[in-house]
């Protein structure tokens, strides 16, 4: 799945399906998931339509099915390296103007 040419929509409708391959394998009802999670008869129901679902619903969901541990890969934290820091070169401060080298001055006509 290329989630980079997916609209957003198409992106939310893939992701409800997914909950509903997850739900059916453990052979969860509809309404089993939803009760557990604590939301309405219809909430699954719109998340698999993309019906705008909150991200709030969606956790919720991971949560009744129990794959919640699946939403760390989500989003990475950069990791920081002491031994990487140390390698990189130190950030620049300011940027100053090069001033010529040349000190004669320079006369009309003079070819450079």
């Amino acid at each position: 799945m290329n989630l980079q040419v997916m609209s957003d929509q198409d992106i939310v409708k893939e992701l409800g399906l997914r909950l509903d391959a997850i739900r059916k394998h453990k052979n969860l009802r509809d309404i089993d998931v939803t009760e557990l999670a604590g939301l309405g008869d219809k909430a699954l129901s719109r998340f698999r339509r993309g019906a705008n679902p909150s991200l709030e619903t969606f956790v919720k969901l991971m949560r009744a099915l129990d794959e919640l541990d699946q939403l760390d890969g989500l989003l990475q934290l950069p990791s920081y390296s002491p031994v990487a820091a140390l390698k990189q070169p130190a950030p620049r401060q300011r940027v100053h103007a090069k001033t010529p080298k040349n000190t004669q001055p320079i006369k009309w006509g003079d070819e450079l």
